[in-house]
Protein backbone atom coordinates (compact mmCIF):
# COMPACT_ATOMS: atom_id res chain seq x y z
CA UNK A 1 0.00 0.00 0.00
CA UNK A 2 1.52 3.11 -0.79
CA UNK A 3 2.07 6.58 1.52
CA UNK A 4 -1.09 8.28 -1.11
CA UNK A 5 -3.25 5.55 -0.29
CA UNK A 6 -2.81 5.31 3.30
CA UNK A 7 -3.35 9.16 4.54
CA UNK A 8 -6.37 9.41 1.69
CA UNK A 9 -9.85 10.13 2.42
CA UNK A 10 -10.76 6.72 2.63
CA UNK A 11 -7.09 5.09 3.66
CA UNK A 12 -6.62 3.51 6.10
CA UNK A 13 -5.20 6.32 8.61
CA UNK A 14 -8.34 7.96 8.57
CA UNK A 15 -9.93 4.82 10.31
CA UNK A 16 -7.63 5.60 13.18
CA UNK A 17 -8.84 8.78 14.01
CA UNK A 18 -12.16 7.34 14.93
CA UNK A 19 -10.48 4.31 17.11
CA UNK A 20 -11.10 4.80 21.05
CA UNK A 21 -7.34 4.20 21.39
CA UNK A 22 -5.80 7.40 22.40
CA UNK A 23 -2.39 5.76 21.95
CA UNK A 24 -3.04 5.10 18.72
CA UNK A 25 -3.70 8.31 17.88
CA UNK A 26 -0.77 9.64 19.76
CA UNK A 27 1.39 7.49 17.86
CA UNK A 28 -0.71 8.22 14.32
CA UNK A 29 0.03 12.47 15.06
CA UNK A 30 3.64 11.80 15.89
CA UNK A 31 3.54 9.01 12.50
CA UNK A 32 1.87 12.16 10.31
CA UNK A 33 4.58 14.74 11.68
CA UNK A 34 7.17 12.46 10.97
CA UNK A 35 6.29 11.35 7.44
CA UNK A 36 5.24 14.77 6.68
CA UNK A 37 8.44 16.46 7.42
CA UNK A 38 10.23 13.47 5.70
CA UNK A 39 13.05 15.02 2.88
CA UNK A 40 11.94 11.91 0.65
CA UNK A 41 8.76 13.94 0.13
CA UNK A 42 10.34 17.44 -1.04
CA UNK A 43 9.00 16.29 -4.88
CA UNK A 44 5.08 15.27 -3.46
CA UNK A 45 3.73 18.01 -1.82
CA UNK A 46 0.02 15.89 -2.07
CA UNK A 47 1.56 13.50 0.10
CA UNK A 48 2.89 15.73 2.71
CA UNK A 49 -0.65 17.53 2.85
CA UNK A 50 -2.38 14.18 2.85
CA UNK A 51 -0.22 13.49 6.26
CA UNK A 52 -0.28 17.50 7.46
CA UNK A 53 -4.46 17.30 7.29
CA UNK A 54 -4.72 14.33 9.60
CA UNK A 55 -2.41 15.52 12.03
CA UNK A 56 -4.40 19.25 11.65
CA UNK A 57 -7.62 16.77 12.49
CA UNK A 58 -5.93 15.88 15.70
CA UNK A 59 -6.33 19.00 17.10
CA UNK A 60 -10.01 18.69 16.77
CA UNK A 61 -9.58 15.14 18.67
CA UNK A 62 -11.82 14.71 21.79
CA UNK A 63 -8.97 13.82 24.05
CA UNK A 64 -6.58 16.41 25.88
CA UNK A 65 -3.38 14.35 25.17
CA UNK A 66 -4.13 14.02 21.38
CA UNK A 67 -4.44 17.24 21.06
CA UNK A 68 -1.66 18.21 22.81
CA UNK A 69 0.70 15.58 21.15
CA UNK A 70 -0.80 17.23 17.56
CA UNK A 71 -0.02 20.75 19.00
CA UNK A 72 3.47 19.78 20.20
CA UNK A 73 3.98 18.06 16.41
CA UNK A 74 2.89 20.83 14.79
CA UNK A 75 5.17 23.54 16.82
CA UNK A 76 8.39 21.20 16.11
CA UNK A 77 8.55 20.46 20.02
CA UNK A 78 8.59 16.98 19.47
CA UNK A 79 11.66 14.91 19.79
CA UNK A 80 11.94 11.52 18.36
CA UNK A 81 15.12 10.79 20.79
CA UNK A 82 13.12 11.20 23.92
CA UNK A 83 10.39 9.08 23.79
CA UNK A 84 11.44 5.71 21.53
CA UNK A 85 8.84 3.68 23.30
CA UNK A 86 6.30 5.41 21.48
CA UNK A 87 8.75 5.27 18.29
CA UNK A 88 8.41 2.00 18.17
CA UNK A 89 4.97 1.92 18.59
CA UNK A 90 3.98 4.06 15.88
CA UNK A 91 6.10 1.89 13.52
CA UNK A 92 4.73 -0.82 14.36
CA UNK A 93 1.37 0.69 13.64
CA UNK A 94 2.50 1.60 10.69
CA UNK A 95 3.88 -1.64 9.63
CA UNK A 96 0.10 -3.09 10.85
CA UNK A 97 -1.65 -0.71 8.80
CA UNK A 98 0.31 -1.66 5.78
CA UNK A 99 -0.40 -5.59 5.88
CA UNK A 100 -4.22 -4.51 5.63
CA UNK A 101 -4.38 -3.74 2.15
Amino acid sequence: MTLEKLASPAGALQDILHLNDVLARVALARLCHSISRARALDERPDIRSHFNSILYQLLLDPSERVCYEAILCILGKYDNTERHGFCDFAFSLFILLIGFE
